[in-house]
């Protein structure tokens, strides 16, 4: 289940860069702002979900 829950990322990814989106790295601050303004999206365990980017 793992191993295919893996390859949909992953092939979703590469959809993603194939269009010409770049990835970005962030620093953590603004990863804790995103995570902070997108709590409502963090179940219980601490598991991330997909989430909206909001505006900082």
């Amino acid at each position: 289940m793992r191993e295919q829950c893996d390859k949909r990322a992953s092939d979703l990814l590469s959809i993603i860069k194939e269009s010409g989106t770049k990835e970005i790295d962030l620093s953590q601050d603004v990863l804790n702002e995103m995570k902070n303004q997108s709590s409502s999206v963090y179940n219980k365990s601490g598991m991330r979900c997909l989430m909206r980017i909001p505006k900082i």
